[in-house]
């Protein structure tokens, strides 16, 4: 029964690892090279200090008669000497509470790890290696655009520099080495920052297929991406990722709290006190300055 459960979690509600996130004290050097932009926007959205979250998850179609699922959970991040890690824990709907997942780095292969949480076995299953275009729950999200997963390119570029909206952006276009699902991908990045402003995904035909946009405010005195917006131009399905509430912790949790082991007792993690996990009248986004 365990296994049928794992296998629906990876083909319908596969958990994934993401929230909006951190700068980190990363800089770019003043003649970037696309590697390093893309090296700085990861840090800049994976923490070297822990960020905890409330998120609501939701998708729906922009056609007639198409409905809306959602979802929430808790989510924390952080970047330790060994790499990125995430673990989130859905809360509703009820029949998921409890139900999680970590992507860490591997203790003994060179890879991004991915474990999932059964409340009814009380385990970890290691799933791995993580893969950068597997479907999140039943959304448009993949685990690139929430995780920000590294993936492996065989072409990136420097497009130059733009206005994007109302901010100067460096614009990149890469060409993933594994081309099972995009012949391109376009970033804007914000040059400020380093956080992401907009993605597009373009089909093997070259056709765009999706635009990922970020949603970006200042809590605690740090730029932080607090709701990413993933259209299917295609298929007119939106998926969209906000975060309530969010906080950053001083001390460092990844060895007690972002490991398999901690998956079980992530929700009652005394973190989420300061951001009324449990409560919608606590501190939330709109009130985090």
């Amino acid at each position: 029964m365990f296994q049928l459960a794992i296998q629906r979690l990876l083909t319908c509600a596969t958990l994934a690892a993401a929230l909006g996130m951190t700068v980190a004290s990363f800089a770019a050097p003043s003649t970037p090279t696309p590697q390093a932009l893309l090296e700085a926007m990861q840090q800049a959205l994976i923490p070297s200090n822990a960020q905890f979250a409330r998120v609501h998850i939701s998708t729906h179609s922009d056609q007639p008669g198409g409905g809306t699922k959602t979802w929430d959970a808790l989510v924390i991040r952080e970047r330790d000497e060994q790499g990125p890690r995430t673990a989130l824990s859905l809360v509703t709907p009820p029949v998921l509470n409890g139900a999680g997942m970590l992507t860490a780095p591997h203790p003994t292969k060179s890879m991004l790890g991915l474990w999932l949480y059964s409340p009814g076995e009380r385990r970890a299953i290691e799933v791995s290696p993580l893969d950068a275009d597997r479907q999140f729950l039943t959304t448009q999200f993949n685990f690139e655009d929430l995780a920000m997963t590294k993936r492996v390119y065989r072409r990136q570029v420097l497009l130059g520099s733009e206005h994007e909206g109302q901010r100067q952006a460096w614009k990149i276009e890469s060409q993933p080495d594994v081309d099972r699902y995009y012949s391109r991908i376009l970033t804007w990045i914000a040059a400020d920052t380093y956080l992401p402003i907009k993605r597009e995904y373009y089909d093997r035909a070259d056709r765009l297929w999706k635009v990922v946009t970020y949603g970006e405010r200042l809590i605690e005195n740090i730029p932080t991406v607090v709701s990413i917006e993933l259209r299917d131009v295609q298929s007119r399905d939106i998926s969209e990722w906000k975060i309530e509430a969010v906080g950053y912790a001083h001390e460092k949790l990844a060895e007690r709290v972002l490991s398999p082991a901690g998956l079980g007792v992530l929700q009652q993690h005394s973190v989420w006190q300061r951001i009324g996990a449990n409560g919608k009248n606590n501190e939330t986004v709109s009130r985090s300055k």
